[in-house]
């Protein structure tokens, strides 16, 4: 979905000083009508989930947001994408109350890292949709270089409502070297403290996959989890 307005205004810079400029990060509205009025001013909705998230019965919002900023939007004259998107999101969540509207129960902004790179392939655009589904928040991200790696994946955080927070209880990835042609799968379950790893190539769907215990460990909260493009499971 595009967010942008008409990009009018854009900020010029060359390759060796792309820095985006920083960022004012706003106050997300403590109760909301409707899950898009959890929007703070200056930030359009991405993607949205909708389920029960906390066992009450009551439907809650997911919601994926970026601000609109065109001073962060750069024109550059490096490599990889150009004008392009620094503009940062959020992940916001609201839980829907019984007598209507939504209270915020979590706002974070460390998950989904600012896009700083024109190389870097959009890590929310390219990954699959945000999804809550039995009962938990699945959120992904892309990652994929024009220049400077061979290495592309795909990373699955599943969330679930654990003790007043959003804690990870499962974690699934994909990475593919394009120049070797290697395939590394791993899924971990957190509640059940199994992990599977599987290795391929993309010559075959085959995969030779091994079992073993999860990294140990308390479920991690998401201010705990910080950047998704740089968790590692086991090495937490």
């Amino acid at each position: 979905m595009a967010l942008l307005p008409a990009l009018a205004l854009l900020t010029a810079i060359s390759a060796q000083d792309f820095e985006p400029p920083p960022v004012v990060w706003p106050e997300v509205p403590a109760r909301a009508a409707v899950p898009e009025a959890f929007l703070p001013n200056g930030w359009g909705l991405e993607q949205q989930a909708t389920g029960d998230l906390n066992g009450d019965g009551i439907e809650d919002a997911a919601l994926i947001m970026q601000a609109l900023d065109p001073a962060n939007v750069i024109e550059h004259d490096g490599f990889g994408t150009s004008p392009y998107n620094t503009n940062p999101r959020m992940l916001v969540v609201g839980f829907g109350r019984a007598e209507g509207g939504y209270a915020l129960a979590w706002a974070d902004r460390g998950l989904i890292p600012r896009q700083d790179n024109p190389v870097m392939a959009d890590m929310v655009g390219e990954a699959p949709p945000m999804e809550i589904t039995r009962g938990a928040l699945k959120v992904s991200l892309h990652s994929w270089a024009s220049a400077g790696s061979w290495s592309m994946s795909n990373t699955t955080y599943t969330l679930g409502w654990r003790d007043g927070a959003f804690r990870l209880i499962g974690f699934d990835d994909i990475n593919i070297h394009r120049g070797a042609g290697e395939v590394i799968e791993r899924s971990i379950n957190y509640l059940t403290r199994r992990m599977s790893v599987g290795v391929g190539t993309t010559d075959t769907d085959e995969m030779e996959t091994t079992w073993k215990a999860a990294p140990a460990g308390p479920l991690l909260t998401l201010e705990e989890i910080g950047n998704g493009l740089e968790f590692d499971p086991e090495h937490r």
